[in-house]
């Protein structure tokens, strides 16, 4: 099923993103969708965006100028859009390199085992920060 998705996102600095969007026309888990949301819980100028929610259709997380910064899809694929030195220290702390949807995507494990929940959402909204030009640390 191809998703319908909002003209607004369909700029030149969503274009990998969007390509992958359209070509995979992803779903996602609601525990994946649900962790990517939770981590821009403290981030106002973020809004989550998706599709077709009773369809389970992916989660991306926009700023204000439409730019995706975060997305959700299949069982647990989380990533976020970083710049490039942000991309370097997600790399050295566990991300893996995410090209599918565009330069300086990092893709996060939302569910460690070697961490408890509480800081697994706190390293996801620390990177979720970063994604949305907060100063990182």
């Amino acid at each position: 099923m191809a998703w319908d998705l909002d003209p607004d996102l369909d700029t030149p600095q969503n274009a990998g993103v969007l390509a992958f969007l359209r070509r995979v026309s992803p779903s996602a888990h609601s525990d994946v969708a649900e962790a990517l949301i939770r981590s821009a819980a403290d981030l106002p100028e973020v809004s989550s965006y998706c599709p077709d929610l009773a369809r389970y259709a992916f989660v991306a997380l926009r700023l204000p100028d439409a730019r995706i910064i975060g997305l959700a899809w299949g069982q647990s694929a989380l990533a976020y859009r970083l710049d490039a030195a942000g991309l370097e220290q997600a790399l050295r702390e566990g991300a893996s390199v995410a090209p599918e949807l565009g330069e300086h995507w990092a893709r996060f494990d939302p569910w460690p085992v070697a961490q408890t929940l509480d800081e697994s959402r706190r390293r996801l909204a620390r990177w979720c920060a970063r994604a949305a030009g907060r100063p990182g640390d």
